[in-house]
């Protein structure tokens, strides 16, 4: 081997063997397939059910790139075909390995057109998504495009396109390019046109369908006039690329999204001295995120609620239409190159937070947060030279048309530009963060009132501080008030103040230093007084929380209850209830006191206070009523899990058991449902808690209520015969995050029901987190 193969090889071999960068996985796209045609341009007309089932009618305007092609080969998994026709004439097709093997009559060459026309039908198992509220989406997982739609599902692939789509009536369509005409074509039905005059690849091909409302567009003149004068004016002309946002519920800050959305469109287009490269931008905002890891289409982008920080979503998707989704990676597992540059520029235009949230591998690579990764990879002193080569090379890569972007061609292109060799790569790490170090202190007040002094002990309830920090000690008499100067330093001090024999009570300030804590404990006097006289609403309400404190002593009672008759600042007044509940702990005669104060009429903080306060009477039947009359017509969810963790405290298990069966059918308590059936359980209701919870493990509830309701029967529930009767159902549903948690289960069923379980799951299973959780069991 010469010197020159011999060094490739160990490059090669290096490249294999970093994290995130194998040259090939079989979940992925393959690297350089077999394509001798180019498909220029796709009319394809799709019918959508309500129940998520396609039907089409494609027509593929073809030309071939090689000489003697005699067949074509396109991906169609789980598709049934109907029929091939090419040039108007029928034609033989066979499936193989989930590929449309197609026959032509005659050897084709090089610059021949065809038309070709497949008709099928598909209900996809894979790469679409039904939300609670029936909303349908199509994943952007690798390959997932070929589950609805008959194509060659490559990154490499790209064509113009139509979508004509009949879908149920009342349901809005939203997919790649401009919407055209909506029609009413019968009772049941409408059709939506979509035109995409600029080239798509099929990886990048969406739909969405449901109760979807356009909340926001750049078309609409009021909101326009909201825009910066730099982002309006891209968007004034019908003929120019327009943003359209749609969300599965109506948005508030619907005006807010389209004016970042707006201004990151214009400053990426400016910056990269490149036009939109895609037809308009449709975003849609839905409140889960059903695990998807890339979130942008070719012209589509879909933000999720439950992923938080909407700003960050919005400027990176954006940016992605440029960098992502019109240059693009051949694999998931060679991305770095496209995160790289969408770091860069993003670091360049853009003051964002880092996303840092786990992602499963191996869709990770693709995911923002490791686009997070290299941006704080980026922003290191240490790798300036690599900013800069970058700098040098974003703007060529992209107005050069270099649309397939691996690591390797980055590479080639830096070192053209400068000379560097940066083919062995990087591996960004951990974004580190700044923890806060704070150091936190009991400071404990010992009075001795015959000697006239207060010694105050500091005793360290972490990392002890090494320096001496200064506080100032108010002294408050019934006449005046004088300051006092003290130092303490490590793990635990002791200091002896003389006092006056007037003394009401003792404040501690830090100063200016912000990372001390002093937990103050003092006499039950000082207390009293700091909640009787006390102007700081903050220092009433440590006070008021103190006092719990003292529970023996025989006048706190009636003091708290007269000190909340003056108190007007419902936070301090509710741990004024607080205490006088830990002090009553559910004494007769006093459940009224929170009763009163449980009403609608008053401040929420001080609804919850006397709600948990009530949680002391047990056994109550007044106080019972009381918490299930809150449940049934509050509309507020904390209200709601408050009044059922203290009724699960004042009810016998039996009885709890009949109030839950009643309170989990009300669709207005379906977020509590996970709340009420593990306190069942901890009641020593299991049976109970697992027969209840079958119901909301099925599709169409919030993936909230079913994960959480999964964990508890996975918990609980340890019977062979029902989990063997349960898990075919959760390893084939429609969300993956249910499916990978079921994996979980397979332990609770014999040795040879969990090995077919697996083996038939592996057959069908095509994310590929859930089947390396299958492998790993």
């Amino acid at each position: 081997m010469n010197y020159i193969n011999k060094t490739f090889a160990i490059l090669i071999l290096f490249w294999v063997a970093l994290p995130g960068t194998s040259l090939s996985q079989s979940w992925d796209y393959e690297k350089y397939p077999d394509l001798p045609f180019t498909i220029n341009h796709l009319d394809a007309e799709i019918t959508i059910n309500e129940t998520g089932s396609v039907e089409g009618d494609l027509l593929y305007s073809i030309t071939f790139r090689d000489n003697e092609v005699d067949s074509l080969i396109f991906h169609a998994d789980g598709i049934e075909i109907l029929n091939t026709v090419v040039d108007a004439e029928s034609k033989n097709f066979y499936i193989e390995n989930e590929s449309l093997i197609i026959y032509l009559d005659s050897l084709m060459r090089k610059g021949e057109e065809i038309d070709l026309r497949i008709q099928y039908r598909s209900i996809p198992l894979y790469g679409l998504y039904q939300t609670d509220k029936g909303t349908f989406w199509t994943s952007n997982l690798p390959a997932s495009t070929s589950h609805f739609l008959p194509v060659f599902d490559h990154p490499r692939v790209e064509f113009t396109s139509e979508f004509v789509i009949t879908h149920p009536s009342g349901k809005t369509v939203v997919a790649n390019g401009r919407i055209g005409e909506t029609e009413i074509i019968s009772v049941d039905k409408e059709l939506t046109t979509f035109v995409a005059t600029r080239p798509v690849t099929p990886g990048g091909i969406n739909f969405a369908m449901g109760q979807l409302e356009r909340v926001g567009s750049t078309t609409d003149s009021g909101l326009r006039q909201q825009l910066s004068d730099e982002s309006a004016a891209v968007f004034q002309r019908r003929s120019d690329n327009q943003i359209h946002l749609y969300s599965e519920s109506s948005s508030s800050d619907s005006a807010e999204m389209i004016s970042i959305a707006a201004d990151a469109f214009h400053r990426v287009g400016e910056y990269l001295n490149y036009p939109y490269p895609f037809r308009d931008l449709n975003m849609i905002l839905l409140e889960d995120n059903f695990w998807e890891t890339k979130q942008y289409g070719s012209g589509m982008l879909y933000l999720f609620q439950n992923r938080g920080d909407l700003e960050r979503q919005i400027r990176m998707g954006v940016l992605s239409q440029w960098i992502g989704a019109y240059i693009r990676e051949e694999q998931w597992d060679d991305a770095d190159a496209i995160n790289l540059l969408k770091a860069f520029v993003a670091n360049e235009l853009f003051d964002l937070n880092y996303k840092t949230e786990e992602a499963f591998s191996p869709y990770y690579n693709l995911d923002d947060t490791r686009v997070s990764r290299w941006q704080h990879f980026l922003e290191k002193d240490e790798n300036v030279n690599l900013n800069r080569k970058v700098s040098e090379t974003v703007k060529s890569i992209i107005n050069d048309n270099h649309k397939i972007l691996s690591w390797n061609r980055l590479s080639e292109l830096i070192y053209k530009n400068s000379g560097r060799n940066i083919f062995g790569g990087f591996q960004p790490g951990e974004i580190e963060t700044e923890s806060e170090s704070n150091y936190e202190y009991l400071a404990e007040m010992n009075w001795n009132e015959a000697e006239g002094t207060v010694q105050i002990n500091f005793e360290s309830l972490g990392e002890p501080i090494t320096e001496l920090v200064t506080i100032r000690v108010s002294e408050i008499t019934f006449q005046d008030e004088r300051d006092h100067e003290l130092t303490f330093t490590g793990r635990t001090d002791a200091i002896v103040l003389n006092v006056s024999s007037g003394i009401e009570n003792l404040k501690l300030y830090v100063g200016s230093r912000d990372d001390i804590i002093l937990n103050e404990e003092k006499p039950f006097q000082f207390w009293i007084y700091q909640l009787q006289n006390e102007d700081d609403p903050q220092r009433r309400k440590e006070a008021a929380m103190a006092l719990s404190g003292f529970p023996d002593n025989p006048d706190l009672q009636l003091a708290l209850t007269d000190l909340m008759n003056g108190e007007t600042v419902p936070e301090v007044y509710a741990e004024i209830l607080r205490s006088l509940a830990s002090i009553t702990m559910g004494a007769s005669g006093t459940n009224q006191i929170f009763m009163d104060r449980a009403s609608d009429r008053q401040p929420k903080i001080v609804r919850l206070a006397a709600i948990e306060g009530l949680a002391y009477y047990r056994d109550n039947d007044v106080v019972i009523s009381s918490l299930r009359s809150i449940i049934n017509q509050t509309d507020d969810s904390e209200i709601r899990k408050a009044a059922i963790r203290s009724l699960y405290e004042v009810t016998e298990p039996e009885a709890f058991r009949n109030i839950t069966e009643g309170l989990i059918t009300r669709e207005s308590a379906l977020d509590e449902v996970p709340l009420m059936l593990s306190l069942l359980a901890r009641h020593g209701e299991v049976e109970a808690a697992v027969q209840f919870s079958e119901t909301f493990l099925n599709e169409g509830f919030p993936y909230g209520v079913r994960n959480e309701v999964l964990k508890l029967v996975i918990e609980y529930d340890n019977s062979r015969i029902g989990w063997e009767n349960r898990l075919p159902v959760l390893l084939s549903d429609r969300d993956p995050r249910i499916r990978y948690q079921a994996v979980t289960a397979l332990g609770k069923v014999g040795e040879s029901a969990r090995t077919e379980f697996i083996r038939s799951r592996l057959a069908e299973e095509l994310d590929e987190r859930v089947r390396r959780a299958l492998e790993n069991v």
